[in-house]
């Protein structure tokens, strides 16, 4: 038994020291970290092995969404070589730009767990996205906590969202 504490607090460690890593890059965007957990969904189901295949089960979710980002942006020229224009950073929403050629890419974030909508006021067109607690409604975007979407179109413009964006 002395050897699995060993190595879930080892775990656990680790785990703290990423949750400060972003919480560091969420305040180096002049955002404000969460300071709450996300939930985890009680099995009552106590054994080793059920914890570890519970936390296997949510290592494989967070791994999954990590390879569909990279996949997404090596697909997506903007996002590798555009150039990155900030439209709206404060209340904790992170919105910026990035243009290549005839492309763009809107990234959009929530870095806290209020829900936070976005309108503007012409339709966002995309021809593919990405998103985690997100969605898109024509010329509105629902972030739910800690939800994001990156949108590839063709027909935006820098100072058109400058202009158009309404945070809700």
């Amino acid at each position: 038994r002395l050897p699995i504490v060993t190595f879930l607090k080892e775990l656990a460690a680790e785990s703290l020291m990423h949750a400060q890593l972003a919480g560091e890059k969420i305040a180096g965007l002049d955002g404000h970290p969460s300071q709450k957990i996300a939930k985890i969904e009680e099995t009552n189901r106590h054994t080793i092995k059920d914890i570890l295949e519970e936390s296997l089960e949510h290592e494989l979710h967070a791994l999954n969404l990590y390879k569909k980002l990279i996949e997404f942006r090596k697909e997506n020229e903007p996002l590798v070589k555009g150039n990155q224009v900030f439209i709206h950073d404060e209340k904790n929403i992170l919105v910026f730009l990035r243009e290549y050629k005839s492309s763009q890419a809107l990234c959009v974030f929530n870095l806290n767990d209020k829900k936070h909508i976005i309108n503007t006021t012409s339709e966002i067109k995309p021809l593919q996205d990405l998103s985690f607690n997100a969605e898109l409604n024509k010329n509105q975007i629902e972030l739910n906590k800690f939800g994001f979407m990156i949108i590839i179109t063709s027909d935006l413009k820098e100072q058109q969202l400058v202009n158009d964006i309404k945070l809700y």
